[in-house]
């Protein structure tokens, strides 16, 4: 992970903390995408195991026109 890298300590000056910034908003970033990527393999195994077990699905509601 890109936090082994990182040293707090290092961290000098102006420069050297805007590099730290944005390493850690990548790094938030990168977790955020997984972590929805997750929780929606986690809604569809849900949904499957449901169908599975004879249950109904998450219904699908359209959006008002």
């Amino acid at each position: 992970m890109l936090l082994e890298s990182f040293d707090p300590t290092q961290i000098q000056d102006l420069d050297g903390a805007r590099q730290a910034i944005v390493m850690l908003l990548n790094l938030v970033e990168t977790l955020k995408t997984e972590n929805q990527e997750l929780r929606e393999q986690v809604q569809r195994l849900r949904d499957e195991i449901n169908r599975l077990k004879g249950e109904q699905g998450k219904p699908v509601i359209k959006p008002n026109k």
